[in-house]
């Protein structure tokens, strides 16, 4: 399952355990990639896919018969619960259409085990399948907002041991993972002038995740929850 951000938000359970164990309690750790040239528009999507520029990129991937999954709803939600959540025996419900032009499926770690809802759009070329975000159950709304070069994002740890939140906007990423509430405040370098997202990703102690909530996000000012 190719793509940028399959590999950007790929979290091994080695790999994050080993970030865990040498991070201190909020450690944010920016990672710069080769700039692009930037287009402003609205909030676009989570994943594999979060601009229209990488959309039409990968439509012609795509139309090549490359990644078929991507032309089924259900199929997609799978694979972004074992690419970004680490569920890799997930196990997901029907696809069912929601108001806005959204589906949701609603993926499980394991049977009967915690889940979230995952919310797709056929956003490239109006064929093939992106995650517009994922929700699990918190028990409040997280908020973001975006000032200047400035992210600050306000979340529930629950019962969580430990967080990862990741705030990407085209080729500019920041992530910082948490142990204690607060919020959590990472600087860009820049005024974001591509559209983003955020994710938190809520892990127990064993580091596997049990809840995500996230959204797109556009260029610019945002404040948002």
């Amino acid at each position: 399952m190719g793509g940028r951000h399959a590999r950007a938000l790929r979290l091994g359970a080695a790999a994050l355990g080993a970030i865990l164990a040498l991070s201190a309690c909020r450690s944010p750790s920016p990672t710069e990639r080769p700039p692009q040239r930037s287009v402003r528009t609205d909030a676009f999507a989570l994943w594999p896919e979060e601009t229209p520029t990488e959309a039409a990129q990968a439509a012609r991937r795509l139309a090549a018969g490359r990644d078929p999954w991507r032309g089924d709803p259900v199929a997609t939600a799978l694979a972004f619960a074992r690419e970004v959540l680490g569920w890799e025996a997930a196990a997901a419900g029907s696809a069912r259409e929601q108001p806005g032009g959204l589906t949701v499926v609603e993926v499980s770690r394991e049977p009967g085990g915690p889940s979230v809802s995952v919310r797709l759009s056929r956003l490239v070329a109006d064929r093939w399948w992106s995650v517009y975000n994922a929700w699990g159950s918190p028990e409040h709304d997280p908020s973001v907002a975006v000032r200047g070069s400035r992210v600050t994002v306000r979340f529930a740890m629950e019962d969580a041991a430990s967080a990862l939140v990741v705030v990407e906007f085209g080729e500019v990423r920041r992530s910082a993972i948490v142990r204690r509430p607060g919020p959590v405040r990472l600087d860009l370098g820049a005024v974001p002038a591509e559209p983003g997202f955020f994710l938190v990703l809520l892990r127990d102690r064993a580091g596997r995740v049990f809840d995500a909530v996230s959204s797109p996000l556009a260029p610019g000012p945002t404040a948002a929850g």
